[in-house]
């Protein structure tokens, strides 16, 4: 046992003496993190740009799936439930203008990002609110996907 402190005594002797002569710089991911914040800031940006384009006449009130129908159908299946399977603030309000709130919240929050404003809360922020529009959308993508394979398993040329 102190056989084993005193190599390890030792090293670290030598390797203090080395870094005190010959100084390691620490690599700094700082730049790199900065890159990284901003271009997924510019992928948000471009996301919550093209979902306040659609919103309305995707999930509004008259739109293809409104998304109010599709909660209240969620609420009657899953009663108290339904809130932590579908996480969405268009629980709060599932009409068209408070979805384009929360997609205009999205662009701002982006271009806060890309400026390198904090952060840490505006990513949080922009997941919850992408999360949110996510599940808001999922009535349209669920009906697409549907749609889509009672067409492809109906033709003829299929089977």
């Amino acid at each position: 046992m102190a056989a084993s402190r005193k190599v390890t005594t030792a090293q670290d002797s030598v390797i203090r003496t080395v870094i005190r002569h010959y100084p390691i710089d620490v690599p700094s991911f700082s730049i790199s993190r900065a890159v990284f914040l901003r271009l997924l800031g510019a992928v948000y940006l471009i996301a919550f740009a093209s979902l306040t384009v659609q919103v309305t006449g995707l999930v509004g009130e008259n739109g293809l799936m409104p998304v109010g129908e599709f909660l209240s159908r969620a609420h009657e299946v899953y009663g108290s439930s339904a809130y932590r399977l579908f996480p969405t603030l268009a629980w709060l309000s599932p009409t068209g203008a408070f979805l384009t709130l929360l997609s205009w919240t999205g662009v701002a929050l982006s271009i806060v990002l890309v400026l390198g404003i904090v952060p840490v809360l505006t990513t949080t922020l922009l997941w919850a609110l992408y999360l949110a529009l996510t599940i808001a959308y999922a009535a349209v993508y669920i009906t697409i996907i549907l749609a889509m394979s009672v067409f492809v398993f109906s033709r003829r040329d299929f089977k």
